[in-house]
C-alpha cells in the first residue's frame, strides 16, 4: 500500500493516492469519456473536470458543480423515468444479471467472513430502491436504508418496495458527501455510484459500520464493456461484472 495521505487532504493528495494504489495492482488509471476524450491518468480528468486545479485543492463541497450536474440529470424524469429500465439507462434486461451476481458475490462474503451478521444494509445511490427490493431486503434481516439525492426517485422508493418491504425500509433524501449516519450503523454498505463523492463520504461510511462489515461499490455499468466517464451525468462507468470492497 502507498502511504496514506496526510491531513488536511486536498483533491491532489488523494487523487494521487488513488493512483498509485491502482498502478501498484496493475489496474492503469485511465480511460475514455462519452465523447470519446481519452484520459490518460485521473489527475488529467478531474483537471479537465475542473475539480483539480493545483496542488492545494481542497476536497470539493456540496455546492460544487460535479455534485450539481448529476443531481439536476437524475431529477429530470426524461433522463431518468422511475422504472428499472429508467434507472439502468434502458438495459432493465441486464438487472436479473446483476442481482444474481451480487447475490453470489454476497455468498462468498459470507463464507469468507463467517463471522459477518447479515442484520443491516444501507443503500447509497438507491434510486427507486432496485437493488434494496432484490437484494438487501432479501439477504439481510433487518432493515435498509436507502440513500439518494433526487427527491422525485425518493417518492418512488416506497410503492416500487412495496407493502412487503416497506416497513423495513427507511429512505433519505441527501447526496452520500452529505449522509452522515451513527457509528456502527450496518453491516453492509451498497453503493451504487461512481468516484464522484468517495473522497468526502469515505469516512463517515467506514464509521457507519460495524465490526464485522462490508462496503461494496458498485457503479452504473458501460454498453461498451470499458470504464467511460459520462459527461452528461459527470461519473464513470464500470465494467460488467466488476465489485470494489
Amino acid at each position: 500500500m502507498p502511504p496514506r495521505p496526510s491531513s488536511p487532504l486536498t483533491m491532489h493528495s488523494v487523487v494521487s493516492y488513488i493512483q498509485r494504489w491502482l498502478q501498484i495492482r496493475n489496474k492503469l488509471p485511465h480511460g475514455v469519456d462519452s465523447k470519446n476524450q481519452t484520459y490518460q491518468s485521473l489527475a488529467q480528468m478531474w483537471i479537465s473536470m475542473k475539480v483539480l486545479d493545483a496542488t492545494t485543492s481542497p476536497i470539493i463541497s456540496s455546492s460544487h458543480p460535479w455534485y450539481k450536474t448529476g443531481e439536476t440529470y437524475w431529477e429530470d424524469t426524461g433522463n431518468c423515468p422511475p422504472t428499472i429500465d429508467g434507472v439502468l439507462g434502458g438495459y432493465a434486461h441486464i438487472s436479473p444479471h446483476d442481482i444474481s451476481g451480487s447475490s453470489q458475490f454476497l455468498s462468498k462474503v459470507s463464507q469468507l467472513r463467517p463471522q459477518m451478521k447479515f442484520t443491516t444494509a444501507c443503500d447509497c445511490g438507491a434510486g427507486i430502491g432496485r437493488v434494496t427490493r432484490d437484494l438487501l431486503l432479501v439477504r439481510f434481516s433487518s432493515f435498509v436504508t436507502l440513500v439518494e439525492v433526487s427527491e422525485r426517485l425518493c417518492r418512488e422508493a416506497v410503492p416500487f418496495v412495496g407493502d412487503s418491504g416497506s416497513s423495513r425500509i427507511k429512505v433519505f433524501n441527501v447526496g452520500m458527501q452529505d449522509f452522515l449516519p451513527s457509528a456502527g450503523s450496518f453491516d453492509c454498505i451498497w453503493i451504487q455510484v461512481s468516484e464522484r463523492s468517495a473522497k468526502k463520504r469515505a469516512s463517515h461510511e467506514v464509521t457507519a459500520l460495524t465490526l464485522r462489515k462490508i462496503a461494496v461499490g458498485c457503479g452504473p455499468i458501460d454498453r461498451f464493456g470499458s470504464r467511460r466517464f459520462s459527461c452528461e451525468v459527470w461519473e464513470w462507468a464500470r465494467k460488467w461484472g466488476s465489485h470494489c470492497h
